[in-house]
């Protein structure tokens, strides 16, 4: 399938694989997780308005366009106290594994275009809600979607997805017609 913009021509959109991890058996000691790449498009930063414990796990890739961001992150955790931040230029897949084990839920707060989202599919692989603002990518993953941050308190806690898939087919030929 085409995309009609938001990346070069030459480009195709190809979703994300569903993932199969075997979790570490870790204490859940973090309330809220998120993970990624840093680009400030996934607005890490919110993390900060949620209650309880959290951890962001974040990639820094000098080739990546915003590699700057984590030390804004790093500045908002002075306001924050309930908040750790893992990061490195390279997870190896057991090391980003053991990290996200601590996690009871994860959220994401991504503003983008985009048709996928990487860390959205992987996420449910770790058997706990995920919640995304609701868009294309949080469609495409399947999560417990809000469309304001103070809505996740009222969000089912018990589940880790909530549809079919039926709505991002629909989603994805609106946004390639």
């Amino acid at each position: 399938m085409h995309v009609p913009h938001a990346f070069p021509a030459n480009w195709y959109y190809v979703p994300h694989v569903a993932y199969e991890i075997e979790p570490f058996k870790k204490e859940k000691k973090y309330d809220w997780c998120s993970f990624g790449f840093s680009m400030v498009f996934k607005h890490y930063e919110k993390i900060i308005f949620l209650k309880g414990k959290k951890k962001l796990v974040i990639s820094i890739n000098e080739l990546l366009p915003n590699k700057y961001y984590l030390y804004f992150l790093r500045f908002l955790k002075i306001f924050s106290r309930n908040l750790d931040i893992v990061s490195k230029d390279y997870f190896l897949e057991d090391e980003l594994i053991s990290e996200l084990s601590e996690c009871k839920a994860f959220v994401f707060f991504q503003d983008s275009r985009h048709q996928s989202s990487g860390t959205m599919r992987f996420a449910p692989a770790f058997g706990v809600p995920v919640y995304a603002k609701d868009n294309l990518r949080a469609k495409d993953s399947q999560v417990i979607r809000y469309k304001r941050l103070n809505e996740i308190d009222q969000l089912p806690k018990d589940k880790i997805n909530i549809d079919d898939g039926l709505d991002y087919i629909i989603s994805l030929i609106q946004y390639t017609s």
